[in-house]
């Protein structure tokens, strides 16, 4: 699946977890490094487990330029435990996406935009009403972020700014 001809995305294969822990670590290291108080739990083991469940289950995607790995994200279309506890119970049609990241030397291409906008394309093929993410409150930067990606803030459950994106398409007429 590409997103545009130099891009593509595919689910991550169980022999990939340990380049996804990679990813994932640096970006954790670098927000750490840069005093953000985002991924911290992730930063100390706390999520391996999950994160190896997501690559196993085909919920974990990997993001290539040419043979390099440039990203990952996971899409979760029921609620993980995490998503109850900061959206609630709910069971309408969304689908939640978590640990989106992207290599460190990728910063500033875009690189981010284009796979949130491929998500959204997937989401919406799949059907799904609603597109749904969670940060940090406090982090600023990532919170303007996702308002620039067109999400929408629905406040703040335990201090993470909830966001989503309705999938419906436009009906002409």
């Amino acid at each position: 699946m590409h997103i545009d001809n130099s891009i593509s995305v595919a689910r991550a294969q169980p022999h990939e977890f340990p380049l996804v822990m990679k990813l994932l670590k640096d970006a954790a290291d670098w927000l750490h490094s840069r005093k953000i108080n985002q991924w911290q739990f992730l930063r100390e083991g706390g999520e391996d487990e999950e994160i190896r469940a997501g690559v196993l289950s085909g919920k974990t995607y990997l993001a290539r330029q040419g043979r390099e790995i440039v990203g990952t994200f996971t899409l979760y279309s029921l609620q993980s435990e995490w998503d109850a506890y900061i959206w609630g119970e709910r069971s309408d049609d969304a689908v939640y996406l978590h640990r989106l990241a992207v290599v460190r030397d990728g910063r500033g291409q875009g690189i981010g935009g284009k796979l949130i906008s491929w998500v959204q394309d997937e989401c919406r093929n799949r059907g799904n009403a609603f597109l749904r993410l969670d940060c940090i409150a406090r982090n600023e930067r990532l919170n303007r972020y996702y308002l620039h990606q067109g999400f929408v803030s629905l406040g703040i459950s335990r201090d993470h700014s909830m966001y989503q994106k309705s999938l419906a398409v436009a009906k002409e007429g």
